[in-house]
């Protein structure tokens, strides 16, 4: 599969054909096949992973830390890092009702498909073939290429199709309804982001994803031994794509951290203060640009000055904040 480090997403205005290309420059957007990438994390580590349960409380002990799980069971350790997500149980533990995430109004409807035609997958890649995005007043549509198990088979092209407006989730709408309201969206919007979702089979099973953020907060560390990191530590939207950035580099950052503990150069009380310091400042930085470019890239009235627009994908410069 092609890569490219110069990106073009069109912005459509409210009257087609007039619309802009904005190019993506130095940008690396790797297509990533979620479930191979999670193998491919896990093979070392699944038989040690407890699947099912939660972590309900952080026992601290002079020595180290243990973690009592719903299931009573009791795991031993010298650091607990909270990695466990959005609504993170961990940050709950720390942090109490602070650790809340706060909801946006934002309807954001995300299918991975594979729409079992060459054709049409030929089609709905033309827009760009790693991926792209259009804008209408309103309304946001973004398409990526998820997975080819077969480059010269693209009826088995496994694609990521997004559509996301403003507004309150309907609950009175049924998997049914959900794909009758997001094809109705999709008719204002060129293609082949329109085709892309009006060709989405009847028994497509739609649901939207909640849009919350929270912007992190100091923990207490407990002398080194308990810290957060990814979508734990800065739970962000998704509207410029820099969640899984910022959990790689805390996952550096905090292999780093370690290192120095090892190696005798720090303490693992202010070694782990000063990871989840940074992990802070830069989580609180991005969570609200993002935030930002959540709401802004939906008001077409706004758009131009979004952070997408301004920033593109690049890495937020932490002195702008």
């Amino acid at each position: 599969m092609p890569e490219t480090d110069s990106l073009s997403s069109s912005v459509f205005g409210p009257c087609p054909p007039w619309y802009l290309e904005f190019p993506f420059s130095h940008v690396y957007k790797p297509s990533v096949c979620q479930h191979v990438f999670e193998s491919m994390c896990y093979s070392e580590i699944e038989p040690h992973l407890l699947h099912g349960i939660d972590v309900k409380a952080c026992e601290i002990q002079e020595a180290g830390v243990t973690a009592v799980f719903t299931n009573g069971e009791l795991v031993a350790g010298s650091i607990i890092i909270g990695s466990d997500g959005p609504k993170s149980r961990v940050r709950k533990v720390i942090l109490g009702s602070e650790a809340d995430v706060t909801p946006l109004e934002i309807v954001h409807s995300n299918v991975a498909i594979a729409y079992g035609d060459a054709e049409k997958a030929r089609f709905v890649r033309s827009a760009h073939p790693v991926f792209s995005f259009a804008v209408r007043p309103g309304l946001l549509s973004f398409l990526s290429i998820q997975d080819v198990p077969d480059p010269e088979d693209p009826a088995n092209w496994r694609f990521q199709v997004v559509t996301s407006w403003l507004g309150r989730e309907d609950d009175s709408l049924d998997t049914a309804g959900r794909l009758a309201q997001v094809k109705q969206k999709a008719l204002t919007m060129c293609e082949p982001f329109r085709s892309a979702v009006m060709w989405m089979p009847d028994d497509t099973k739609i649901t939207y994803d909640k849009m919350a953020y929270w912007v992190p907060i100091p923990w207490d560390n407990h002398d080194g031994r308990v810290t957060l990191a990814g979508d734990a530590a800065h739970p962000m939207t998704p509207h410029r794509g820099q969640g899984l950035n910022h959990a790689i580099c805390d996952a550096s950052h905090f292999v780093d951290t370690v290192q120095k503990v090892v190696a005798g150069a720090s303490s693992l009380k202010d070694a782990i203060t000063t990871y989840s310091e940074e992990v802070v400042r830069r989580g609180a930085d991005e969570v609200l640009i993002s935030k930002q470019n959540a709401i802004m890239m939906l008001n077409w009235d706004q758009l131009m000055e979004s952070p997408m627009m301004k920033r593109s994908l690049q890495k937020s410069d932490l002195s702008d904040s």
